[in-house]
């Protein structure tokens, strides 16, 4: 299995395509604002997992499990 930087960033990029094509403009916009705040240190990973699934919902939560993974392996706590 490939494990390497590139390739996860592939799937990082993968995801966001599936969730900008599920997510409504509105939603898809809090979306990256909430990993716009991770990146800059303002919330926890918990706390972006938190608003992440208030932003997917029930009805996309394969889209919350495939981030909260992706978060797992690729950010260190």
């Amino acid at each position: 299995r490939d494990r390497s930087p590139s390739r996860g960033l592939g799937d990082v990029y993968k995801r966001q395509r599936q969730a900008r094509a599920r997510l409504s403009y509105e939603k898809f916009s809090q979306f990256l604002s909430n990993i716009k705040e991770l990146n800059a240190h303002k919330q926890t990973r918990q706390e972006t997992l938190a608003r992440a699934s208030e932003i997917f919902g029930d009805a996309n939560a394969d889209l919350y499990a495939t981030f909260e993974t992706l978060l797992v392996k690729h950010l260190p706590k």
